[in-house]
């Protein structure tokens, strides 16, 4: 097994080095860059403290000859929550890979700008679940998908990663009654929950 001087967090198929480099990557050997076809916006609950955060976070991202995100590495130092969600919001991504001068797709790394500004969207926090709660589990985590249509309602909601199907319900619940700003074309976004049960007095 190979291993790495650096700590790495592992989610689903990608390797995430928690400290990237703070230089871009060159794209060589390469005759098309990658285009991105599917973008994804972190979004967070209304009780997260990333709620009012508003700045843009450029990830290198290492894109496949499929066309999926499969590493991803930060320039700047940040807050571990910020960190997960854009994380999370990477994988959601779909991309035309690159391609060299015969045609060929190529692995390469690639620069994109997530930008991060939730305040004008309602995603209102989910309700930690008794079934949970009866059965002595304290917290969990669940990963949703959200396509939002031009009128900033929800469209659809997906499960792509959960610690606990016992919490998926509640999860789904929020980001069905969330609202998002208008645009004038559909999005997606991903809102990482994060369920904690409250210490009783």
């Amino acid at each position: 097994m190979i291993t790495m001087p650096i700590a790495i967090l592992v989610i689903g198929q990608f390797i995430f080095p928690i400290d990237g480099p703070t230089r871009p990557y060159p794209l060589t050997g390469v005759d098309k860059k990658p285009k991105l076809v599917k973008f994804v916006e972190p979004a967070f609950p209304n009780d997260s403290k990333l709620k009012t955060i508003n700045t843009v976070v450029v990830v290198n991202v290492l894109v496949d000859t499929t066309g999926h995100a499969i590493a991803a590495r930060f320039r700047d130092t940040l807050d571990p929550e910020l960190k997960e969600a854009i994380m999370a919001s990477i994988k959601g991504m779909e991309f035309e890979p690159a391609r060299d001068s015969a045609g060929n797709p190529v692995e390469v790394w690639f620069p994109i700008s997530i930008p991060v500004s939730d305040m004008d969207n309602w995603i209102p926090p989910p309700v930690f679940p008794e079934k949970a709660d009866s059965y002595g589990i304290d917290s969990g985590k669940v990963i949703v998908d959200v396509h939002v249509g031009s009128d900033g309602s929800v469209i659809e909601a997906k499960v792509r990663e959960s610690s606990n199907i016992l919490f998926e319900s509640s999860a789904l619940s929020s980001a069905m009654n969330a609202r998002f700003s208008s645009s004038a074309a559909t999005r997606w976004f991903t809102i990482v929950y994060h369920f904690k049960k409250e210490k009783d007095e």
